[in-house]
């Protein structure tokens, strides 16, 4: 086999390995929104088309007015660059959050879409380079309710933070096709955060 493509693939693996176990998440603070307010999320259409191609639509359909609907917004804050793990090493960056204590972490309670000053973390800049300096802090959203989904894959069950709050678990993953797949400690949303922030929003 080619000695250059070793080094190649040698060089890959040093710097993929380079960030296993290194990425670490702390939960900051959260608020309750409405969806319908949040300017940074894509309407309904769009957001589940470019979700399901897995990048932005050159030719997107008209946009959607977004619904009215609770949302929780949880701030964190990690050690590492995310949005140079999302720009200049074209990693994909997501946030799952679930019920703290439960086993299946794949029915994430919301779009896993990270975002920072205002922007989801997508691989392509918008505007060209992203801000430098910048903060290391970001924000994701889930739904502080839902109805069951017994069909879906894996199926969904009703939940409603509002009526029953509970602690929420979340953790980061940013991965690279073939370079590199990352996943974060696990932070905890307490349940006392979530009464407040319904105590306060009414």
């Amino acid at each position: 086999m080619c000695p250059g493509y070793l080094a190649l693939v040698g060089m890959f693996f040093i710097v993929g390995t380079a960030f296993a176990g290194d990425l670490r998440v702390v939960y900051s603070k959260l608020q309750i929104v409405d969806y319908h307010d949040q300017d940074d999320i894509r309407p309904p259409l769009v957001g589940a088309l470019e979700l399901i191609v897995g990048h932005e639509l050159e030719s997107a359909p008209a946009e959607g007015e977004r619904p009215h609907r609770l949302l929780v917004r949880v701030s964190f804050s990690t050690n590492v660059d995310l949005v140079d793990l999302a720009y200049k090493r074209k990693a994909s960056v997501a946030a799952w959050s679930f019920f703290c204590g439960t086993r299946n972490h794949n029915t994430s309670l919301g779009s896993p879409e990270v975002y920072h000053l205002g922007k989801p973390l997508y691989q392509d800049y918008p505007a060209g380079e992203p801000p430098s300096p910048r903060s290391r802090e970001y924000y994701f959203y889930f739904n502080v309710a839902r109805s069951a989904s017994p069909k879906s894959i894996p199926p969904k069950s009703a939940y409603d933070l509002e009526q029953s709050p509970q602690d929420v678990c979340f953790y980061l993953t940013a991965a690279h096709s073939w370079w590199f797949d990352i996943k974060s400690n696990i932070a905890t949303i307490p349940r006392d955060d979530l009464v407040r922030a319904f105590r306060e929003d009414r």
